[in-house]
């Protein structure tokens, strides 16, 4: 995970992992200004849910003498870092700082102190629009458009209950969680190492199947091109898959086509082929 391994680094595991994988350190500060408010002016209430949650957290998963012990002998080292979402930052921020302005009477003195707050908050963080402002699929599932059509797609070529095919990362990341019958060739966390993630593993994968994988992640998502055609549909085999999905405009089109994968079915912006 990260190149940080539990074994190498002892009982500075939860210090390393907290430091390459907890975020933004502004708002862990601000996280603990809040605990400490509550701490000192927090009602019973508030205290047992937050401050005493806070506190257990600390000496249990956060305990790198727990974590040496326990984490490591149940085999979690590897995704340790999501002990880390529990922590509920942002809530709690939001809520002492409406906590804090309750405090004060109203006028200018309120509007000063939210002002305040606004702009720590502002210059703590990330904006979540600074990338562009979201686009939101217009269907009820919110993926995208497309994703539904391929899917249709698939089903009304296919007599098999569970078809398996390779989809573009994009796809890949989502088709499952709008239609679960569809089986995906390429391990998701497969596909995150090879873009470079320290936070999966291959988990329980033979070598087989992670070369395989692999090597058709270097055709459909690097367009490596020097990969030998039989080899890449040796994978495909290999893999039980029955469909290769990729956009109308990638430069793998031509590779697949002509290393044996058969034109199934074309979409608005894909091309569905078939693997037989």
């Amino acid at each position: 995970m990260g190149n940080i391994s539990l074994e190498e680094q002892g009982l500075r595991f939860v210090r390393s992992c907290f430091k390459t994988f907890g975020g933004n350190t502004d708002l862990l500060a601000l996280f603990l200004l809040s605990l400490l408010f509550l701490a000192v002016k927090g009602k019973k209430k508030e205290k047992d849910i937050f401050v005493c949650s806070a506190v257990f957290l600390l000496f249990t998963v956060y305990n790198p003498l727990i974590v040496k012990l326990v984490i490591g002998k149940l085999g979690m080292t590897t995704v340790y870092y999501r002990f880390f979402w529990i922590l509920p930052i942002v809530l709690l921020i939001g809520y002492c700082c409406v906590r804090v302005l309750d405090e004060i009477p109203k006028g200018l003195q309120r509007a000063g102190v939210t002002a305040a707050l606004v702009l720590i908050i502002w210059i703590s963080g990330d904006s979540v629009i600074s990338g562009g402002m979201p686009e939101v699929p217009e269907n009820q599932y919110k993926v995208a458009d497309d994703l539904l059509n391929v899917c249709a797609a698939i089903h009304e070529d296919t007599e098999k209950e569970f078809p398996k095919a390779v989809f573009e990362n994009d796809f890949n990341l989502f088709v499952r969680q709008y239609d679960g019958s569809i089986l995906l060739s390429l391990d998701r966390d497969i596909v995150l190492l090879s873009q470079g993630s320290t936070t999966v593993s291959t988990r329980g994968l033979s070598e087989e199947e992670i070369e395989d994988q692999n090597l058709i992640i270097r055709v459909i998502y690097q367009s490596d091109f020097s990969v030998e055609a039989s080899e890449f549909m040796q994978a495909l085999y290999d893999t039980g898959t029955d469909y290769v999905v990729i956009s109308e405009d990638s430069p793998a089109r031509e590779y697949v086509e002509t290393a044996g994968c058969s034109f199934c079915r074309q979409t608005e912006e894909h091309l569905i082929y078939r693997v037989e």
